[in-house]
């Protein structure tokens, strides 16, 4: 493993900025005109606020009518920033203005300081030496005035207390991370085994790396798992060899738009080497992308590398090989879920390199860095499932990418990703924002990689490998907000549902969306669950960030709008959320769902949000009828009134 750290590098924590708004909910007048009736002056000063890394508000409050806002750190304009609120887990002096058509006044500068604790980045990962060889194990982590110690089958070693360990005996390893900040927690990295073979074994990769986006300023991972005996790495992009990238992880400290290409790595020894095929990393700017006219000319780069059969107007809602669709509502939701073939052009080895790249980039610039990740997490794992399952129609190269009508910056059109447990709709100058419906599955929904590639999939705490759980800040919050519900009898008595579930209500079937438009949401109060507005303050935090777990995966202009409006107090107000046991007799959401003798006691755990517009439905879904039977998530986010941009 390698970390390439060419400048400071300061960890902002897992939230990409957030850019809020303020909406209906959030006035700070009582008057809605639009003409100033004063100049403007600041009543509440933005505060100085130190960070733990997670995002922090900013916020003032100024009288005077028809104001706007822009916000400035180190006293640049930071673009989109033009509310009275702001966001931000980015360190610096921080001011607003504040104007109207009679004037303008600076806030005063407030200072956020952030001190993260430590996070890692990569784990130290499993290797293979033979007699009087050495190992190297590295981890790299972000954080402020780190310091490392490293054990072997759980005793410290003394003197061990750098980034990267070499060593030749065999044992357990990891390494705790500190750091020199008041309060800071520190953290443990995964188990990694060290292994003296008798034999030289030839290299072989198990898990090749994988394509991702990620924010400029960010860190990006690109890692292999491979097997063999005294392995030694050598990282390249577009072909050409990247100095000091020379273990099975590369480390992009941050990432830089420098780094954008075509990566591929070979893994040797004394007996061979092998290569993986390359994969595209995207880097794109902070605020890039999620516009039409971004994604627009994302999707025209994309259709230039195509041949002309993989452009042709489709002459079936069905039809494969070809991206292009005719606007229609049967095009649009004739989509499916389930494993095997999906409408579009399949995003696999029959793309040139170009084309994939091209590909790629267009679904970073129409979901963002974080939604274009969470499609990576779910394409990993349906290669898992059809690793176990042996299941050809799955993998991850059975994912599909549409447009329906042409990619443009002004008039209507939309983008589609599907494939086994996803389903991502974009729409672009339609009547409404649209980002659903969107199905989000993950089969498995836990597992770790060994060092041998091979996936455990009822893994735990402390299983060795590196984990992997693509719905985990979903589960994680759905988990927060029923806890939340079942701390008050009352409440929980009345978010309790009696029903059992064993599918989602409102996803597709295997045959598409046939139920859009006809389809009828719960109406009144009863059987809906608790009504919002009876939950506590902590109940109502939980509540929010369970929405925002699925909103957040958009673009942050298109999230925030959408947040506005699911979170504005006339919605709330009209905003139930219920829950329902598993079959053990509890709702179960834990974050190791096959770990156990019996993890279909948690089958049957079902989470519902149900406003005015969201519909948000997560469950836990067993694989068979045995208590033994494994478990996987499903979850599904639908717009009452903007499914498909509203435009069908």
């Amino acid at each position: 493993m390698h970390a390439l750290n060419r400048r400071p590098f300061l960890l902002l924590g897992c939230s990409a900025l957030a850019l809020a708004a303020c909406g209906p909910h959030d006035k700070l007048r009582d008057d809605d005109d639009d003409e100033a009736a004063a100049a403007p002056a600041i009543t509440v000063q933005p505060a100085s606020v130190q960070s733990d890394g997670a995002a922090v508000e900013l916020r003032v409050v100024a009288t005077g009518g028809g104001l706007s806002y822009q916000w400035y750190r180190d006293e640049a304009v930071v673009a989109g920033a033009t509310a009275a609120r702001h966001a931000t887990a980015v360190a610096g002096a921080w001011h607003v203005v504040v104007r109207n058509a009679l004037g303008e006044v600076r806030s005063a500068t407030a200072v956020v300081t952030v001190s993260p604790d430590p996070v890692i980045h990569a784990q130290p990962l499993a290797a293979s030496v033979t007699a009087s060889q050495l190992a190297l194990f590295t981890v790299a982590a972000t954080g402020v005035g780190l310091s490392y110690q490293w054990y072997r089958d759980g005793l410290a070693l003394p003197h061990a207390r750098g980034a990267s360990l070499r060593t030749g005996t065999a044992g357990a390893y990891h390494v705790v991370v500190a750091s020199d900040r008041d309060g800071a927690a520190a953290v443990a990295s995964a188990s990694a085994a060290l292994t003296v073979a008798a034999a030289a074994e030839a290299p072989a990769i198990a898990t090749p790396p994988a394509a991702q986006a990620v924010i400029a300023g960010r860190v990006a991972v690109l890692a292999v798992a491979a097997t063999g005996t005294d392995l030694r790495y050598a990282w390249f992009q577009d072909g050409r060899a990247v100095a000091g990238a020379d273990g099975p992880a590369c480390v992009l400290l941050p990432a830089t738009t420098a780094d954008q290409g075509a990566w591929h790595v070979v893994v040797r020894n004394g007996l061979g080497e092998v290569a993986s095929a390359p994969v595209p990393l995207t880097v794109l700017e902070a605020g890039e992308g999620g516009d039409a006219a971004a994604a627009a000319s994302a999707a025209n780069e994309l259709l230039a590398t195509l041949r002309s059969a993989q452009k042709t107007e489709a002459a079936a809602p069905d039809a494969t090989g070809t991206v292009r669709f005719a606007a229609t509502l049967a095009n649009a939701r004739a989509w499916s879920a389930a494993s095997g073939a999906h409408h579009g052009l399949r995003l696999d080895d029959t793309l040139s390199l170009a084309q994939r790249r091209a590909a790629e980039r267009l679904i970073a610039v129409a979901l963002g860095p974080g939604g274009a990740a969470l499609v990576a997490r779910i394409r990993q794992a349906d290669a898992v499932y059809a690793d176990q399952w042996r299941d050809a129609a799955a993998g991850a190269d059975r994912y599909s990418l549409a447009l329906f009508g042409t990619p443009s910056a002004t008039a209507a059109w939309a983008l589609q990703v599907s494939g086994h447990q996803l389903l991502v709709n974009r729409a672009y100058n339609t009547p409404q924002a649209g980002a659903t419906p969107m199905v989000l599955g993950a089969r498995p929904p836990h597992w770790a990689v060994a060092a041998s590639g091979a996936a455990r999939l009822d893994d735990d705490a402390g299983t060795e490998g590196v984990p992997h759980a693509p719905l985990e800040a979903q589960r994680a919050a759905v988990a927060a907000l029923v806890q939340a519900l079942r701390a008050s009898a009352s409440v929980a008595s009345a978010a309790r549902l009696s029903d059992s579930f064993d599918a989602l209500v409102m996803a597709p079937d295997a045959a598409g969306d046939p139920a859009y438009r006809s389809v009828s949401y719960p109406g009144g109060s009863s059987g809906r669950g608790v009504a919002h507005g009876r939950l506590d303050a902590s109940q109502k935090a939980a509540f929010k960030a369970a929405v925002a777990a699925w909103v957040r995966t958009q673009p942050a202009e298109l999230a925030q709008a959408l947040l506005d409006a699911y979170l504005a107090r006339d919605a709330l107000a009209a905003t139930y959320v219920a829950y329902a046991d598993g079959a053990g007799g509890s709702p179960d959401f834990g974050p190791w769902p096959n770990a156990g003798a019996r993890p279909s006691r948690a089958a049957g755990s079902y989470l519902r949000i149900d406003g005015p517009r969201v519909w948000i439905e997560f469950l836990v879904r067993s694989e068979g009828a045995s208590a033994s039977a494994r478990v996987y998530h499903a979850s599904v986010w639908r717009d009452k009134v903007a499914d498909y941009g509203a435009r069908y």
